[in-house]
């Protein structure tokens, strides 16, 4: 598991398991559902709040950005937390992600 994310990981044992048989439920979810369980690179639904995002403002346009802050509010306070953080470290955000992130989390 060292070179493997948790993610990835449990996604190979599971679908091993689904596919030898010992697992009654599909491994993965479709990816409907997942869109509506977190959001990264996909936003299509503009009335529904996820459980979790990760790194959103690396996909998703300024729009997608604005509604997904309305329907789910902590995400504001997220992306303006990851700003001024970014902005105090040695970034690793893509250069103007953080003015951007700065500018729709006002």
């Amino acid at each position: 598991m060292n070179k493997w994310g948790v993610d990835i990981y449990m996604s190979t044992v599971l679908q091993s398991l689904r596919h030898h048989g010992r697992l009654p439920i599909p491994a993965v979810p479709s990816a409907s559902l997942a869109a509506k369980f977190s959001v990264e690179t996909v936003y299509k639904d503009d009335e529904h709040a996820p459980v979790g995002t990760h790194k959103p403002y690396r996909f998703l346009n300024s729009t997608k950005l604005r509604r997904l802050m309305r329907n789910c509010p902590p995400v504001r306070k997220l992306l303006s937390t990851t700003a001024k953080e970014d902005a105090s470290a040695d970034s690793r955000m893509a250069k103007g992600e953080q003015a951007m992130l700065a500018s729709l989390a006002e």
